[in-house]
This record gives structure tokens, sequence and C-alpha cells, in this order.
């Protein structure tokens, strides 16, 4: 189940913010970028029904440092214990 971007405060603060820039922290991705979009990229049942924190994830995503980060753990996860 998907949560209403508004229902939430610390969503309801994270769309605010989300509506006057393109990062947390103002128009250049940051640590607090990697650190908050992280949750809803692992877990996408997390990500509230909103376009404009879709976009900013989906921004924090496709960042190259992001793929190679999906990319490793991918390999890490497939790889035999012991």
């Amino acid at each position: 189940m998907r949560r209403s971007a508004t229902k939430l405060p610390c969503l309801s603060e994270l769309l605010a913010t989300l509506s006057k820039q393109l990062y947390l922290l103002g128009q250049n991705y940051s640590a607090a970028d990697l650190l908050c979009s992280e949750s809803f990229w692992v877990v996408p049942e997390m990500m509230p029904d909103n376009a404009s924190i879709r976009d900013w994830v989906t921004r924090c995503i496709e960042r190259p440092a992001a793929l190679r980060n999906l990319e490793t753990d991918a390999k890490s996860a497939t790889l035999p214990s012991g």
C-alpha cells in the first residue's frame, strides 16, 4: 500500500522541500539525498504516491555512483557465502 505524501509529517516536509528545489539541500545532489532516497529504492513499496518524490528518487538512482552501488549490491547478493 502506497502512502499519501501529505498524511505523514516527514513526507509532507520532504514534499515541501522538493517542490522548491531538485534535491534536499538545494540544486545539487548531496549525501542527504543518498541517505534519504535509498529506502524508497531499496523497498519500493515505501514509495509515496507522489510525482515529485518519485522524480527525486529517480534523479538520485540515475546518478552514476548510485548505479555502481546498485550493481555492486546485486553482485554481492549472488556471491556464495562462506
